[in-house]
């Protein structure tokens, strides 16, 4: 991107690399976010199998001797264990997203807004024109409007 950028203003290669800096914590952050989505749906299978197993092996037709034998076997809570952490750590992502997304759209709309202030004449124009379908085809960032 600095190659593309090196005819910018300092002020304004500093405002691209930000935001090119945000788009990507944002997407690493979504990555995240979807493997332990996905880490969470197995610990539930893995969860349902424990229980089928339990109540298979034990016969349990009461469900007091089905409640006690979930509470003393290791594989059932173990799959518990992990499903709270699998819930936990992707509740700590789905916020830590909107967080990101909230930066980076923030940051997004403000270049949007203050575009005429940071190409002043119709040279550097040229040049706004140029940066904006720079971003759009390389980092994916839509300059052009809200």
């Amino acid at each position: 991107m600095k190659s593309r950028l090196e005819g910018e203003r300092e002020g304004i290669q500093v405002l691209m690399n930000e935001l090119v800096a945000r788009k990507q914590k944002w997407e690493g952050v979504e990555k995240a976010k979807s493997r332990w989505s996905l880490f969470l749906l197995g610990c539930l299978a893995l969860l349902v199998f424990a229980v089928y197993r339990l109540f298979i092996e034990s016969g349990a037709a009461s469900s007091t001797r089905l409640i006690s034998v979930l509470t003393t076997d290791p594989f059932f809570i173990g799959a518990a264990g992990l499903c709270a952490i699998g819930y936990w750590q992707l509740r700590f992502f789905s916020k830590k997203e909107d967080k990101a997304e909230k930066e980076y759209e923030e940051l997004r709309l403000d270049i949007i807004a203050r575009s005429p202030e940071l190409w002043e004449d119709d040279r550097s124009w040229k040049k706004r024109e140029q940066t904006y379908a720079f971003m759009k085809r390389v980092h994916g960032v839509n300059l052009y409007h809200k």
